[in-house]
């Protein structure tokens, strides 16, 4: 099979396509030993493999770890998981290497690699420019032993330290639209061990994502929720998209709260506890934040 992996999906924080127009599993497989290169070339052995629950998830990520195996990289796959299982991933198992294997909140017929060469540091745009390089010339690091590649669950280990770090049980009426994407398979379990009630709504894993695509800024995704909100009069709704880096919040009314809003109140309760520490946000947040 000829490899397919066009300039476009090369992008400045991450790699995303459409499938298998723009990548196909032997695109994958050789954006794999780029990327194996690129580690090795900085002494890393080793990486952390998550998806999400594209239909496409499976294939695309076996090429690509594939291609790691291949460059020498060992692979620790946790298959079914968040974006930030990936970062809790890479301090747990002590891995500068870490792979989620997702398109974010892009349609269903995307798919992509956000990639980590370092703790809680991933791939930006003159790195991915010198990986789509490394791509593009075939010339890889030849691997004298190929990779180890371990299944290893990490949602329990994940749980065990987010939980460490909730003072007290939270007490609210939750609603959670899962889009049928990834966080309904993870985010009612810890909203409810953290003391919420929790009303489920959407939250079948289906990569079709028959309710449209799952991404917290689209109007129709935050209506319904706002709607399952006034009907259950929950406390507030939430809602995600495919690798959980994305979060929609509305109140009790059903009323949308801003993100600007969110990073303000994450800033105040980061300095309750670390008064004058600096908050860096960037600039589509209004003056609510500095205010």
């Amino acid at each position: 099979m000829k490899a397919i992996f066009t300039d476009n999906i090369f992008r400045g924080y991450d790699i995303r396509a459409k499938v298998p127009e723009e990548l196909n599993s032997a695109g994958a497989y050789v954006i794999g030993r780029a990327y194996g290169t690129y580690l090795a070339q900085r002494r890393i052995n080793q990486a952390v493999v998550v998806n999400d629950n594209r239909l496409s998830a499976q294939l695309i990520k076996t090429a690509f770890v594939n291609g790691l195996l291949d460059t020498g990289i060992n692979v620790i796959d946790h298959g079914l998981g968040l974006v930030y299982f990936m970062y809790f991933s890479q301090y747990f198992n002590q891995s500068k290497g870490g792979v989620s294997v997702s398109a974010s909140h892009n349609p269903k017929e995307y798919n992509g690699f956000k990639l980590a060469v370092g703790f809680s540091d991933t791939m930006i745009t003159e790195e991915i420019i010198e990986l789509k390089k490394l791509a593009q010339s075939g010339k890889f690091t030849q691997a004298i032993t190929k990779g180890r590649l371990t299944q290893q669950p990490i949602f329990e280990e994940y749980k065990k330290d987010l939980f460490k770090r909730i003072p007290q049980k939270l007490n609210f009426k939750v609603v959670l639209d899962g889009g049928n994407c990834t966080p309904g398979r993870f985010m009612p379990e810890i909203l409810t061990q953290a003391g919420c009630q929790v009303i489920s709504q959407n939250t079948g894993l289906d990569g079709n994502f028959p309710l449209g695509t799952p991404d917290p800024t689209e109007a129709a995704y935050l209506n319904r929720l706002a709607e399952g909100v006034k009907k259950h009069q929950a406390d507030l709704g939430l809602c995600y998209d495919p690798d959980g880096d994305r979060l929609g919040i509305v109140d009790e009314d059903g009323t949308k709260i801003w993100n600007d809003v969110l990073v303000a109140l994450f800033a105040k309760d980061i300095l309750d506890f670390l008064p004058n520490s600096p908050i860096v946000f960037n600039t589509l947040c209004s003056k609510a934040v500095s205010d």
